[in-house]
């Protein structure tokens, strides 16, 4: 049964979105972190409407679910931002769930 649990930015979302989105978080901080750290620009944006996209990289984001129309959901939001490290232009990838 799907539980709440608290992410590190203190909201709280279901596990089982957590788990999905952190796949392809994982996939993208392997695969592409360039798109990794768009996704985690444009969750940082007061607008994400406005967000200056690197060609290609919105809709490769909107084929994995993680933007809808140029703009992350809610749930995906709290999870990137409580998952996703900037260090300077390189994002890493950290478990997003708090410590208890």
């Amino acid at each position: 049964m799907p539980q709440l649990v608290k992410l590190k930015n203190g909201s709280e979302e279901l596990d089982v979105a957590v788990e999905a989105a952190m796949l392809h978080i994982r996939t993208l901080e392997q695969s592409d972190p360039v798109a990794l750290a768009q996704l985690q620009g444009v969750c940082e944006e007061n607008d994400p409407h406005d967000f200056p996209f690197i060609p290609g990289m919105r809709e490769k984001l909107e084929r994995l679910r993680l933007l809808t129309g140029g703009v992350p959901h809610q749930t995906v939001r709290n999870i990137v931002l409580s998952a996703v490290v900037m260090e300077g232009p390189f994002a890493s990838v950290v478990d997003p769930i708090a410590e208890s």
